[in-house]
């Protein structure tokens, strides 16, 4: 994963769970990065960008609510 990429994903991932942007505006943020990842990218922020979209499917799925979502979340937002 690029760097630029890397730090799109986390100016994203903060502004969700500061109540900044919505949900729907965080996927649509993830999908423009994600086509840019390849699926055998083991990059750290790669990894992150994989649980981002798992948490975000299950969220879809009736798994989580959104308070247990920004949960999972929270732990991947590295401390700034």
């Amino acid at each position: 994963m690029q760097l630029s990429d890397q730090l799109d994903m986390t100016d994203a991932l903060d502004r969700y769970l500061t109540d900044r942007i919505s949900i729907s505006d965080l996927q649509v943020r993830l999908v423009g990065i994600a086509w840019d990842v390849l699926l055998d990218d083991n990059s750290p922020g790669a990894k992150i960008l994989y649980e981002l979209e798992l948490g975000l499917a299950e969220f879809s799925n009736g798994d989580w609510t959104e308070d247990e979502l920004k949960g999972l979340f929270r732990p991947l937002l590295p401390i700034r």
